[in-house]
């Protein structure tokens, strides 16, 4: 291993049946699914909000938005809530999982490039292979799929205003204001399968 590298943690979670990776640096909790409110004219992938806490939390389903189908919620149903950057500041997204796999240690040597061909997933919203034994997992890019510029920078905006597509909460609170920078947030739980 080249010196400076490190080794990164990623949480793994189901959508669709495939097994998918986000950095554990990214993730700000999992929190047991429930019934989102619907928001009339919002994009198909976003399922609604839910009240985190005091927070609205939008809630997107990554296996609408990334074509991998709609599945049912069943009681392993979760919702993973990570941090994405909306012009400068933090903000909560919810995805939802079908159940949560393991939390795994990569190192760069354990990160391929993704195949040109043959993707089931948008080429620019993974950012690698997580390679564990003899299987292999996308590695997804959180602003890609949700960060300024994404499909949902533009749902949020049109859901709930432009005070909101900027990362701010509606009716404020307390992470009005709170500025993007790199936070170690909690480890979450997660079951080995």
């Amino acid at each position: 291993m080249k010196q400076g590298h490190t080794i990164e943690q990623f949480l793994t979670f189901f959508v669709g049946g495939e097994e998918l990776a986000i950095n554990i640096l990214r993730i700000r909790e999992i929190v047991a699914y429930r019934t989102p409110t619907r928001i009339p004219g919002a994009a198909a992938a976003l399922r609604g909000v839910i009240n985190l806490r005091g927070t609205v939390v939008p809630i997107l389903d990554l296996g609408i938005k990334l074509g991998l189908g709609e599945h049912p919620v069943s009681k392993n149903t979760c919702v993973v809530v990570v941090e994405v950057i909306l012009d400068g500041h933090l903000t909560g997204v919810g995805v939802v999982a079908e159940s949560v796999g393991q939390v795994v240690e990569l190192s760069p040597g354990d990160i391929e490039q993704p195949p040109a061909l043959g993707m089931r997933i948008q080429g620019n919203a993974v950012i690698g292979l997580g390679k564990l034994a003899t299987s292999f997992f996308p590695i997804l890019d959180v602003d890609a799929l949700l960060g300024h510029g994404s499909e949902l920078h533009g749902a949020l905006g049109a859901a709930f205003g432009e005070e909101h597509a900027r990362g701010l909460p509606p009716g404020g609170g307390p992470e009005e204001g709170r500025e993007a920078t790199p936070a170690r947030p909690r480890a979450p739980h997660a079951t080995p399968r």
